[in-house]
């Protein structure tokens, strides 16, 4: 049985400005928990998953944005190999500079379209009970995408975002430290999320 427990990412106000429709400030946590329990097996894989991500955004005119996130990761996966305890354990650090294309409906009510590129890294430990050393790996992240969103203005120093999805590239480096040698692995892929089901709320304080 596979159950999944998290929280949506909420982005929160990090610091308050003087001034007004000039951008906005804010920063995206996020914590998911997914367990996997195999049928007639007690050997038990779980994930926990913790992000934190603050950004900044600043309106070059009525309909251009441009900005800059920071992304922070740190996931842990907890599992068995021989009916010995093992645990991987990753941390991944990504900048991420975006542009934002609003198109107001309404008074308090915009379109968006906005395109990021992101670019990361960090690592990974795999760690097995009574086995060493640990293995190590240094990870490095690209990626490219395009996604549509929705603007909302409750009030005048706050405004609700709703991204659902995108579409675009991604590909992910692991190069793993060997006494001997060092092994390199590759993936990537293309990206197609328009799924109303992902959509990701957020919460902005506007300057």
């Amino acid at each position: 049985m596979r159950t999944l427990i998290g929280l949506p990412f909420l982005l929160l106000p990090l610091v308050a400005v003087q001034a007004q429709d000039k951008g906005f400030i804010s920063g995206t946590i996020g914590f998911s928990s997914t367990k996997v329990d195999p049928p007639g097996s007690s050997d038990d894989e779980t994930t926990n998953t913790f992000t934190f991500g603050p950004a900044i955004g600043v309106n070059l005119n009525a309909s251009n944005v441009v900005g800059l996130a920071l992304n922070a990761t740190t996931s842990k996966r907890t599992y068995q190999v021989a009916g010995r305890n093992a645990a991987d354990k990753e941390d991944l650090f990504e900048v991420a500079p975006f542009y934002r294309y609003v198109k107001s409906v309404g008074d308090k009510f915009a379109l968006y379209g906005q395109a990021q590129v992101g670019l990361g890294f960090g690592k990974r430990t795999s760690d097995i009970d009574g086995v060493s050393p640990d293995q190590k790996a240094k990870i490095s992240t690209f990626r490219v995408g395009v996604g549509p969103g929705i603007l909302f203005v409750p009030a005048t120093r706050w405004a609700l975002t709703a991204d659902w999805g995108l579409i675009g590239y991604h590909t992910r480096t692991e190069k793993v430290e060997l006494d001997n040698d060092d092994v390199r692995t590759t993936t990537s892929g293309f990206d197609a999320k328009l799924d109303p089901a992902r959509i990701t709320l957020a919460l902005n304080w506007l300057f």
